[in-house]
């Protein structure tokens, strides 16, 4: 299901999904606004703007599981403070079945990194033979240390996630090894 994001609908804390021929934008559009007061300091600093493809997987509450870029601005730090910007923020209504179950959706979007007025003028994109696209971030909702009941939520690229679960596969193999018995 392609779509655009309105982020007109994240300063409200949620996200609306419409066609493309369907979003106005006006000088002075909330998005503008939002998007200026979420600008990564170091790409503003030195004068990077561009739009990023990204592509989130949505659970059935509407929150996101997962973020990851399809295409790149060309600027490391735009690509990243996309889906950072996507995870923390977004919120989705949820997606049903035939049936009205709730079920997990995917959806795609652009954002636009554009300068504010009065900002560096806009540096130009290294065009390097292959765009490396961010690695898909994985959001999970996990116990808080030292306690049964604190909920945190954990965000880990699946080589990170895949690393946790061999060092905690190891420190399960050492322990019985060793004559603990979990």
């Amino acid at each position: 299901m392609e779509a655009v994001m309105s982020l007109a609908a994240v300063v409200m804390a949620w996200v609306a999904w419409v066609p493309l021929d369907a979003i106005p934008t006006p000088d002075g559009s909330p998005n503008l606004l939002f998007v200026a007061r979420h600008y990564p300091p170091q790409s503003l600093a030195r004068g990077e703007e561009g739009a990023v493809d990204f592509q989130v997987v949505i659970e059935p509450s509407g929150r996101i599981r997962s973020c990851v870029v399809t295409r790149s601005s060309g600027f490391a730090a735009l690509d990243t403070a996309t889906c950072d910007l996507m995870i923390e923020n977004a919120r989705f209504q949820a997606v049903a079945d035939p049936n009205g179950r709730r079920i997990v959706s995917r959806h795609a979007g652009t954002l636009t990194w554009t300068l504010p007025v009065g900002a560096l003028r806009p540096a130009v994109a290294p065009v390097p033979a292959k765009v490396a696209v961010a690695e898909e971030v994985i959001c999970r909702r996990r116990l808080k240390p030292d306690s049964n009941y604190i909920v945190t939520k954990l965000c880990l690229t699946r080589t990170d996630w895949d690393r946790t679960a061999e060092y905690g596969r190891m420190q399960t193999n050492w322990y019985q090894g060793n004559g603990f018995v979990p």
